[in-house]
Formats: structure tokens, C-alpha cells, sequence
């Protein structure tokens, strides 16, 4: 009885002393961790520290610094709860400065804080305005410098003064020459009549001659159409009536030659001879001498192209069975559009 409540004793203690020694780990662990500001580049965030310096707390925010970056305090200062680091890095500026360009490395915050950095004087212009943050800047910062100002003014006020006094110079020069223009212009108008004068005479003379002239080649030229007109109507009448007999007795001779084959084409329908009618007034064996042949009016084109010629060398010398045959193949490849004016009076289009 006496073993079992001193055994029971001994695990208490033991358990009570692993208890004290857990809490005085979390003490010993709490009384290490700090919680200080970090400032980088003016933003700010909380950074929880097991740590006794700057540089701790900047390994515990995974911040590397780079070789011009400023610290404050320094990295092997001492830290302490809610304390304050500041961290301003180093940026590569693009700068233009009266033209030339060039590009500043700073660790300032802002436009203004560059331009202390570099002593621009007041006065000076410049592209940004001096709250601009440096940070992720990507675009040219351009400064007009106070001097350069002031000779850009000086510059100007100079080509001023001598724009003025070429204007002067100018403007006497042109009422010069306007005097001189005067007096050329009152003696050209005086030689300027008498020319006009003798111009008008010998205008009017000269078109007296021009239409003589015109008169007579008008008459010349009259005559002479009248004479081709004559003679282009006697060779007509001797070709048609050439033409005229050849086709009678080719058309003879064809015709009794082809009466088997007109009589397997069949007769000509009402149709095509309604088209023949109005076409050519029926006359199967027409040739007016022009261009156009037969019944249905063939072109001698359209009469080789479907294959008339297979008939014969025209189609006023072919039967009128024959014409209706060739017709029917130039109506397939193109319909009644081939004889249009006739097609569309018969309803056909």
C-alpha cells in the first residue's frame, strides 16, 4: 500500500515538471519574438522576428539587400518590439537634362527627392511632378534646367529682333518695287492699245481668209462624199445581183441534192415559221447582203458554230427544214435571247 502511493506520488512530480518545462519553453521562445514595422521604398508592412538585429528581421521578410541599398538602423543594431526599419533601394533613373540623357542610380522616393540628389535649381522644368514616386518609373524624367531656360529666352528675343527687321527691310523693298511696277505697267498699257489694234485688223483679216477657205474645202469635200456614195451603191447593186443569181442556183442544186435529208429533219413547226416571219418575212432564202442570211437570219458565225455547214456553205442556200435543225442547236446553248426584237413580239421570251 505504502509502494503504490509513493509510486503514484513519483509520476505526478515527473508529469508536473514536463509541465513546467513546456511552459517555460513557450516563455523562454515568446520573450525572443518581436514584432517590428519594415518600410521599403515607403511601403510598410509588419514582420514578425526570432531574431535580436536588423538583419535578422530582414531575413525573416526574405528581403535582400542590394549593394547601394540603405538600411536604417544598421543591419547589427539591436531590434525591439514595434520598432520601425527602413529599407530605400537603389533604382536606375532615365534622366534627360537639357537634352542630354543619361541614367541617375538613386535610393530617393520621389522626383523631388532626384532632384536634390542632382542640385537642379529652382526654376528648372520638369516632365513629372515632384510627388511622382521613383518606383517602377518607367519613362523619361525631362529637365529643362533655370539656365537653359533663360538662354532658350534670350534666343528667342534675338530672332524676334531680327525677324522684325528683316520684315522692315521687306516692306520697303516691296513699295519700291510696287513704285517701279506702276510705272512699267502705265507704259506696257500704252503699248498694249496700239498692239490690240493692229491685232483686231489683222483678225478680222485673217478671218475673212480662214472662212474662204472653209467654204471651199466644205464644197470639195461634199462633192467628193457624193461621188464615194455613188460609187459604193453601184458595186452593192452589182454584188447583190452576183450574189442574187449564185445563190438561185446553188440553192436549186442543194435542195433537190438534200430532199432525203430535209424530209428526216420533219416539217418546220409554227413556231420557227412565225420567227421566220417576222425575221425575214418568211423568205427561207433571203441575202440582203447584210451579214445576215435566210428564214431565221443567221450571222455566218452563229451558222458555222452549231454546224450549219454541214447543209451548206450558207444558210440561205440550206432547206428551210435544215435552218430550223441548226436553229434549234443555237437555241439550246442560249434560248429564244438569240433572236431578241422577234422572240419577245411572238411572247417567246
Amino acid at each position: 500500500m505504502l509502494h503504490a502511493a509513493k509510486s503514484r506520488w513519483v509520476k505526478l512530480s515527473a508529469q508536473a515538471l514536463i509541465v513546467l518545462a513546456i511552459i517555460g519553453g513557450v516563455f523562454y521562445a515568446a520573450s525572443f519574438q518581436k514584432s517590428v514595422a519594415l518600410s521599403v521604398d515607403g511601403q510598410e508592412r509588419t514582420v514578425s522576428v526570432f531574431g535580436a538585429t536588423v538583419a535578422d528581421a530582414l531575413a525573416a521578410a526574405n528581403l535582400t539587400l542590394g549593394q547601394e541599398d540603405q538600411v536604417s538602423p544598421a543591419l547589427d543594431a539591436p531590434i525591439s518590439e514595434g520598432q520601425t526599419i527602413e529599407v530605400l533601394t537603389e533604382k536606375g533613373v532615365k534622366v534627360s537634362i537639357d537634352g542630354a540623357d543619361r541614367v541617375v542610380n538613386t535610393t530617393g522616393l520621389t522626383v523631388e527627392d532626384l532632384m536634390n540628389q542632382l542640385g537642379i535649381e529652382d526654376g528648372s522644368a520638369v516632365s513629372l511632378d515632384a510627388d511622382t514616386p521613383l518606383t517602377g518609373l518607367n519613362s523619361t524624367l525631362t529637365i529643362k534646367t533655370a539656365d537653359a531656360i533663360a538662354e532658350a529666352k534670350k534666343e528667342a528675343a534675338a530672332k524676334k529682333a531680327a525677324a522684325a527687321k528683316k520684315a522692315a527691310a521687306a516692306k520697303a523693298a516691296a513699295a519700291q518695287k510696287i513704285a517701279e511696277q506702276k510705272a512699267a505697267a502705265a507704259a506696257k498699257v500704252e503699248a498694249a492699245r496700239v498692239a490690240t489694234a493692229e491685232a483686231a485688223a489683222a483678225k478680222v483679216a485673217a478671218a475673212k481668209q480662214a472662212a474662204a477657205e472653209e467654204a471651199a474645202q466644205a464644197t470639195a469635200a461634199k462633192k467628193a462624199a457624193a461621188q464615194k456614195v455613188a460609187s459604193q451603191q453601184a458595186a452593192a447593186q452589182k454584188a447583190s445581183a452576183t450574189t442574187q443569181a449564185a445563190s438561185t442556183a446553188a440553192a436549186q442544186t442543194t435542195q433537190a441534192a438534200s430532199s432525203s435529208s430535209a424530209t428526216s429533219t420533219g416539217s418546220v413547226s409554227s413556231t420557227w415559221a412565225a420567227l421566220a416571219q417576222c425575221e425575214s418575212g418568211g423568205n427561207w432564202s433571203i441575202n440582203t447582203g447584210n451579214g445576215y442570211y435566210g428564214g431565221l437570219q443567221f450571222s455566218l458565225s452563229s451558222w458555222q458554230a452549231v454546224g450549219g455547214t454541214q447543209y451548206a456553205a450558207y444558210p440561205h442556200l440550206a432547206t428551210a427544214a435544215q435552218q430550223v435543225a441548226a436553229a434549234e442547236k443555237l437555241r439550246a446553248s442560249g434560248g429564244w435571247g438569240h433572236w431578241p426584237a422577234c422572240a419577245a413580239k411572238l411572247g417567246l421570251l
